[in-house]
């Protein structure tokens, strides 16, 4: 709409000439609106060629899996249609009214001057900027909390550990590859559990060892002596598994466990939790809290037990923790082996326990993607309204532009006078993109049980980064007319 209404001066003889030779309002807001439709159509259809050539990085920006047959279903034809035919309207509807409404005389004698409704003019750049800032400031948020998530201090090792899957396949042959293991240089530690980080923690229900009996449902995980040594788990109080067939007596807890059931860290030790089916265990040991799922959930109450059968190779969906310092395509090589050599038959998974964690947070990283890719678009929208709009002054003010320069006015200083014109509009924006972008920041990071602190810079760099793209944009509009000799801008008065 400012791109066609900063058009005006140059068609304005135009409509002066076709309204001499009888044309009617209402033909030109038809040719005026045909005008706009068929650009928007021509966007349609150039549309669908970026789209098909671009598809495979729009799949990989957004994790999705769409081809080219999916663009021309019957429904996505008839809605971009619809999206073409509402956008030519909407575009066009107020040039069309503003261009026929120009009268021939003034027009024809070059009289005509642009004038009317800044305020809708002013608006849409304004709103348009708001949207900008606002998506800078979501993009900063989100890379945040993503490099939040991805930094923050887990409570555990998961940079150097192997994770091996379905190891129970290896039957009596499970301790020979855990040896196979160890006997590396570079392999700290082995061991064996039925549920690792960053995967589903199955929980159980104990009940508290007290007259008042408490139930509640901690995380119930089953595992080796070395557990402790692979993910380098700090022992708060107490000690952890020795090894032995009594341990499965007993029960290593961490601290949401304790801070669950009001305990004192130092009376955890020795105080018991049953299952009816089981008995009773005795807690032995609290652990510092780690973390085990996404950010997104809080800690949870958590226990490990101690099992002979894992060992065995008799716990179905068994995992196998290997704890790695260096040289990782040895380890990876051996394993393979001695996999081909004691369960041929049978498939090897494995993978590394940061690259599970990392992708808990893939969602996020596409958002981020997205996020910057659309402010960019919005910022260079924006640039050209702002780019129409400041022209549509330009082209109003030109005579006074010319009377500075030759009373003495220097470049610069018309190029503050024009920028300043446009400074309480990119406020406003500002103002309603700082209002929006905490409510959004907000509300998305609700879903986090572990979130970033929002900094000021958050809201600042944006607007500072808007503000210089806005005052480029002005001042080479300004200075393009400004270097124009004054002569030829007053020749008519």
């Amino acid at each position: 709409m400012n791109l066609a209404t900063a058009r005006s001066a140059t068609r304005s003889k135009e409509v002066g000439v076709r309204k001499v030779l009888g044309s009617q309002k209402s033909h030109l807001i038809l040719q005026f609106l045909s005008e706009s439709i068929l650009i928007s159509g021509i966007a349609i259809f150039l549309t669908l060629i970026f789209t098909i050539v671009l598809l495979p990085h729009f799949n990989e920006l957004s994790g999705k899996n769409f081809s080219s047959t999916d663009l021309f279903t019957v429904s996505n034809l008839l809605l971009l249609m619809g999206i073409g035919l509402t956008t030519g309207l909407l575009a066009g509807l107020y040039p069309a009214l503003y261009l026929s409404a120009i009268q021939p005389v003034l027009a024809l004698k070059g009289l005509f001057r642009l004038s009317g409704h800044s305020y809708l003019r002013k608006g849409l750049v304004t709103f348009q900027f708001a949207v900008s800032i606002l998506l800078i400031i979501c993009t900063f948020i989100v890379y945040s909390q993503v490099h939040f998530m991805n930094t923050k201090d887990l409570g555990i090792d998961t940079e150097h550990i192997l994770l091996v899957s379905n190891t129970e396949k290896l039957d009596k042959n499970l301790n020979v590859m855990q040896q196979a293991l160890l006997s590396l240089p570079d392999v700290q530690s082995v061991s064996l559990t039925n549920a690792i980080p960053a995967q589903f923690v199955p929980n159980w229900t104990y009940k508290t060892d007290e007259p008042s009996s408490r139930s509640f449902n901690p995380d119930n995980v089953f595992v080796t002596e070395t557990y402790d040594d692979v993910l380098d788990i700090e022992m708060l109080a107490g000690d952890f598994f020795l090894g032995k067939a009594s341990d499965s007596a007993y029960i290593v807890v961490n601290e949401a466990l304790v801070r669950q059931l009001d305990w004192q860290l130092s009376e955890a030790v020795g105080k018991k939790l049953f299952r009816p089916t089981e008995g009773s265990f005795e807690i032995i040991g609290v652990m510092k809290d780690f973390h085990t799922s996404s950010l997104r959930q809080s800690l949870s109450p958590m226990l490990l037990r101690y099992s002979e059968y894992l060992k065995k190779g008799e716990f179905g969906g068994t995992y196998m923790m290997v704890n790695v310092s260096d040289n990782y395509p040895k380890v990876i090589e051996t394993l393979r082996t001695q996999w081909e050599t004691l369960a041929s038959s049978e498939i090897l998974n494995y993978e590394f326990l940061d690259e599970k964690f990392n992708s808990l947070y893939e969602n996020e990283r596409n958002f981020g993607k997205i996020f910057s890719t659309f402010s960019v678009m919005a910022i260079l929208i924006a640039c050209l309204g702002l780019f129409a709009l400041s022209a549509f002054m330009l082209e109003r003010r030109m005579k006074e532009v010319a009377i500075r320069r030759i009373l003495g006015a220097s470049l610069l200083k018309i190029v503050s006078i024009f920028v300043s014109g446009f400074a309480g509009h990119i406020a406003v924006a500002a103002l309603l993109a700082i209002g929006a972008g905490i409510y959004l920041a907000d509300y998305w990071l609700e879903s986090f049980a572990y979130r970033v602190v929002i900094n000021p810079l958050y809201f600042i760099w944006p607007i500072v980064l808007v503000s210089v793209i806005a005052i480029v944009t002005i001042a080479t509009q300004v200075l393009k007319t400004g270097n124009v000799n004054p002569a030829r801008l007053l020749k008519d008065e």
